[in-house]
């Protein structure tokens, strides 16, 4: 299972309020991510090769989370993202997509890698604290007509998925399975 850590961000009006403390996670959303994780791992079994790679994401089929989220949530009671995009796009995200989340009566959970694991995963630099800090600023300009609720999923570790670097003293690191 993958080892994560929460937190709450809720916005109302021109209001941020960060909540730190661990939040209750649906049953529903920890079956896709354990879904998940066992998908990206017979994944790398799958196209396991002695050149090994640099990031996880770059050996899983795109779209995978997305899919799995189609198949496995129902979109009536809760939305799931996989934030893996650079953060010079986090704003397109904010506008285009989280905005739909204002009232809509869904828990809405936002999927990030933190830490090493992200570097090994994705390294894309977007961190919760990424978000957070663009409603902070958003805020400053814009009121948000409603209430707009995100729950984190900060995950930093896994129990299925060990890796270990085989070029060892590379400027550009690689990694296997262990």
């Amino acid at each position: 299972m993958f080892k994560y850590s929460t937190e709450k961000l809720t916005i109302l009006g021109n209001k941020v309020i960060h909540d730190s403390s661990p939040q209750r996670v649906d049953s529903s959303i920890v079956a896709l991510l354990s879904a998940y994780e066992k998908q990206i791992y017979r994944s790398l079994q799958e196209n396991a090769t002695n050149l090994g790679f640099k990031f996880v994401m770059s050996q899983l089929k795109r779209g995978l989370f997305e899919k799995m989220v189609d198949e496995q949530l129902d979109a009536k009671k809760s939305t799931a993202n996989l934030m893996t995009v650079h953060p010079n796009f986090i704003g397109d995200k904010i506008i285009n997509v989280f905005s739909e989340y204002i009232n809509n009566n869904r828990t809405n959970y936002i999927v990030t890698y933190e830490g090493e694991f992200n570097k090994i995963m994705m390294d894309s630099r977007v961190k919760a604290g990424t978000i957070i800090n663009q409603y902070e600023e958003l805020v400053k300009y814009f009121s948000i007509d409603g209430t707009l609720e995100l729950i984190f999923i900060k995950i930093f570790d896994s129990e299925l998925l060990t890796f270990e670097q085989i070029n060892y003293g590379a400027k550009t690191k690689k990694f296997q399975l262990k």
